[in-house]
Parts: structure tokens; C-alpha cells; sequence
């Protein structure tokens, strides 16, 4: 096989698995004809002469996937082939959980036909294909007449994301696109300006009346664009231009963070949290000016922390203090962020008390148990945080800081997924006797 023949081979499959990729389980609709036509390398109605046997899949190792030739007589052509001619296409099936747009293929029955090219391989019809049966696609052959004639609207359209933060613990409905939906998307040039609300998937189309040169925007106060079309795109009678956006709303929450006498506190870890499941949302550190602020990217309603996820220490040994200065959950004032600016008061920081406690690691029989280590957290909703490591003889002296109370446990393997740990116990600050903690219960660590 020659150089070229590979390097077209390994094209089809380079864009096959893309669009496998990118499309997932959400192939985009075609809302207008125009929006495929431009792309596609053949357009036709036709009949259904013949399918050969299903072969192999054009990308290697896909279980289930297969690959059909299938051959047409064209009724009526819109791109491509020559009416009355006969054309094979092949339909490129990949097996997976989302299921296919493709109608299901019978010798006899008509249809309206997209294929795109793949290298120099025969046109394809894959999952995600436009083709449907004949009965379903009167509109779609009315706009393509239109096309045909270099008539038609034009139209920009696209998906309109929302951009927003990812928490610090991510689950896979985090990592997908957030639709902005129901949302003005405003297509606007120096002369002419055209709106369309998006749909509940974030989809919008909006029809353009003048050529020129243009731009796109989501009408959201507070709104930076953060991916998708960039600047100003051309717009030419008769054509559909893409023209999908991701924005970042902003929710402003700032304020500043002083000591007991009114000294700015430079480097003060601040967490913005959700009020309702306590996860940290976005983190900072205070600035020489003890200045922080939080940019939000969904309205709701949040609660500031400081030192949330960090134990005291000696560069800021200050306990969990949440805003207004309050050491408990159920005193913290909730924000509920809104189009403006939230400026808060200056929050005073405390120096924690501290003091040191004693603490004896023992395994199941009893026995001292060298390099495990105490961990603590301040908050049941805190994640533990390994602080000392015993010595040869299980003790070990851990700096604690208060209010109380705080909750220790003793673990053998900090870090590791199965470790072996000590129950819980809830301390209060100083206490006088060696706490002993006893490790014998195997745990998944969180």
C-alpha cells in the first residue's frame, strides 16, 4: 500500500474517532438545512438498490462497531451525484451506549441522503448523520431547494455553554458542558443587531438579513466569553456560520481580612463554599492587603471560610472562622449572590489558642505502633489531616488549637485507599490525659 493510501487511511481514522470523541451521546440537531450543506460532500434523495454484508469497522479494536456499502439510485440531487445515476456510500456504525440518529436501512425504502468525505475513501454516513427517511424530511428538501438555487436564509447558530467552577472533589457531572439555556444570544454587526433566546440545550439560530461582519455574545450582565468562536467571524448571504460560545458569568464577593489589631493578614487560605453541601467552590489567599475575592460563576447561595481545608499552623494559626468572625456553621451569614457586587466588611481574625496533646497509637492487641499518625479535622465536613507521627513507642504530641471541639482519629496508612484506623473521638482543647487511640478497623479512605 502506498505512502499517501496509509496516510488517507489514517486520516479517516483520525476524524472518525473525533468525532466519536467530541460527539459523545449528543449529536447536534440540524435545524436548518444550510447548517450541514456547506460540509457535507453529497446531498440526494434516493432508493435503496442494495446493502452488502456488514464489514469490519474503519477504526481498529471497536467491538461491535461495523462498516456497510450501500447503494442508491438518485431521485433528486442537491450536491453531488447526477440524478438517475446510482452512488454507494458507506455507513460507519460504532457500538456504544448512546445509539445512533441513522434510520434504519432497508432495500426499497427512500430517503434523503447526507455523506461527508474521509479521505479518498467512498462519502460516509456515520451515527451522528442527518440522513432520515423520506417521510420525515419534507422541510429539510424544501430549504435545500432553495440552496440549490443559491436562494435561502442565512443563518448563524451554535450551543451556548456556561463556564462555571469545578469543585475541588469532581464527579463526571461536573466535567460536562453546562447548557446556558433560555438565554438572549445577541448576533449584532456595526449596522445590524439580531437576537434569539437559546433552548433548554443551550442551542440557538438566528436569522441574518445583511452581510457584513459580525460578532456574538450571550446578553448576560457580568459575562466574559471563555471559549468557542473568537472576535468577529464574516457572515455571506446564504450560508450558516457556527458560531457556538462559552461564557463565565461573574458574581463578585470581596472583602479583606485583618488581625485582633487591625493589621492586614497577608497569605490567609479563604474558601468560598456552597451553603448547601459545604464544598469548597473556589480558593484564594489574601494579598499584602489582606484582600481576597471570589468570582462565582452561578448565581446561589454561599458561606466564606477561612482556614476551611487547612489545619492551624504556625504560619497562620488560625481555627476555621467563617464570615462575619463566628466559629460555628449555623452563625455564618449566607450570601446569595445576585448582578452586583458584593462587598463585605472586614473580617477580624483571632489567634487561636493552642496547646499540646498527648497520644498513645496502638494496633488491635494493644501494642504501640511506630510511624502511624493522628490526624484531625475541626469540621465533620473537613477533610482529615494527617499533623504528627508516633514514635517507637506509640506516643506522639500533637499541637492542637482551639475553640474545641476537634475530632482525631489514628491512622496506619494516611493517604493510602484501604487503611487501617482508630474510631473517632472528639476531644476538647488541653486535655490533661494521653488520649489512646486504637487502630482496628479497615476503612476505604474518603
Amino acid at each position: 500500500m502506498s505512502n499517501k493510501k496509509v496516510n488517507s487511511l489514517h486520516a479517516v481514522i483520525a476524524v472518525l474517532l473525533l468525532r466519536a470523541a467530541c460527539l459523545a451521546c449528543g449529536c447536534g440537531a440540524i435545524e436548518h438545512a444550510c447548517q450541514g450543506y456547506k460540509s457535507a460532500a453529497l446531498v440526494f434523495t434516493g432508493t435503496l438498490m442494495n446493502l452488502e454484508p456488514r464489514g469490519a469497522s474503519l477504526v481498529p479494536n471497536r467491538p461491535g462497531s461495523y462498516s456497510q456499502r450501500i447503494e442508491f439510485k438518485v431521485d433528486e440531487s442537491f450536491k453531488g451525484p447526477s440524478q438517475g445515476t446510482t452512488f454507494i456510500v458507506t455507513f460507519e456504525h460504532h457500538a456504544s451506549s448512546c445509539g445512533t440518529s441513522a434510520p434504519e436501512f432497508v432495500i426499497g425504502n427512500r430517503y434523503l441522503v447526507w455523506a461527508f468525505s474521509y479521505g479518498e475513501g467512498e462519502p460516509l454516513i456515520d451515527d451522528c448523520t442527518p440522513t432520515r427517511n423520506l417521510a420525515d424530511a419534507a422541510q429539510l428538501i424544501s430549504e435545500l431547494r432553495e440552496l440549490r438555487s443559491g436562494g435561502g436564509p442565512t443563518y448563524v447558530f451554535g450551543n451556548a455553554y456556561r463556564d462555571h467552577d469545578v469543585p475541588v472533589v469532581l464527579t463526571p457531572q461536573d466535567l460536562e458542558p453546562a447548557p446556558l439555556a433560555e438565554t438572549k444570544i445577541i448576533v449584532a454587526s456595526h449596522d445590524h443587531s439580531y437576537g434569539a433566546i437559546s433552548d433548554d440545550k443551550g442551542y440557538y439560530i438566528v436569522p441574518v438579513e445583511a452581510d457584513g461582519i459580525y460578532s456574538v455574545r450571550a446578553d448576560i450582565p457580568n459575562a466574559v466569553q471563555t471559549g468557542g468562536i473568537a472576535g468577529e467571524f464574516g457572515v455571506v448571504a446564504h450560508e450558516c456560520i457556527n458560531a457556538s460560545l462559552s461564557v463565565r458569568q461573574m458574581f463578585p464577593i470581596r472583602g479583606r481580612i485583618l488581625d485582633d489589631h487591625g493589621v492586614p493578614l497577608r497569605g490567609v487560605s479563604v474558601d468560598l463554599l456552597s451553603a448547601h453541601t459545604l464544598q469548597g467552590l473556589v480558593h484564594t489567599i489574601t494579598d499584602i492587603e489582606g484582600r481576597y475575592e471570589f468570582s462565582p460563576s452561578d448565581p446561589g447561595q454561599y458561606i466564606v471560610a477561612v482556614n476551611w481545608d487547612n489545619a492551624p499552623a504556625a504560619d497562620s494559626p488560625f481555627a476555621t472562622t467563617f464570615y462575619p468572625g463566628v466559629r460555628n456553621l449555623q452563625s455564618a451569614t449566607v450570601f446569595e449572590t445576585n448582578q452586583a457586587p458584593i462587598e463585605l466588611a472586614d473580617l477580624h481574625l483571632l489567634r487561636a489558642s493552642q496547646c499540646s496533646a498527648l497520644f498513645l497509637l496502638e494496633d488491635r492487641d494493644g501494642k504501640p505502633v511506630q510511624g502511624a499518625s493522628v490526624m484531625l479535622k475541626y469540621f465533620p465536613e473537613q477533610y482529615w489531616h494527617p499533623v504528627e507521627t508516633a514514635g517507637s513507642d506509640g506516643r506522639v504530641s500533637v499541637k492542637v488549637y482551639g475553640p474545641g471541639p476537634i475530632v482525631v482519629v489514628a491512622s496506619r496508612q494516611p493517604g493510602m485507599d484501604d487503611d487501617i484506623r482508630s474510631e473517632e473521638k472528639t476531644i476538647r482543647l488541653c486535655p490533661s490525659a494521653t488520649i489512646q487511640l486504637r487502630m482496628t478497623k479497615t476503612v476505604h479512605a474518603e
